[in-house]
């Protein structure tokens, strides 16, 4: 993904580490963007598979490649 990609609601993103591992890495996508009490930005995800799971992560870890992957469209 480019440096400067926009990361937005609605976006998807697969955790590539757990595929490194022969599993079925889960879907997670945006449901907000916000800048945290750190100053720096933040999305909140949710996952696609079960909603009840929810994580907060810097945006620099969602840009990150060595992390995570753009999951577009349905799974």
């Amino acid at each position: 993904m480019a440096e400067g990609a926009i990361i937005g609601t609605g976006r998807r993103y697969r955790d590539i580490k757990l595929r490194l591992w022969g599993h079925q890495a889960r879907i997670w996508e945006v449901e907000s963007v916000f800048v945290g009490a750190d100053g720096l930005e933040h999305a909140r995800l949710c996952c696609v598979d079960d909603p009840s799971l929810h994580k907060t992560l810097s945006i620099s870890v969602l840009r990150d490649k060595r992390q995570f992957e753009p999951a577009e469209g349905p799974d």
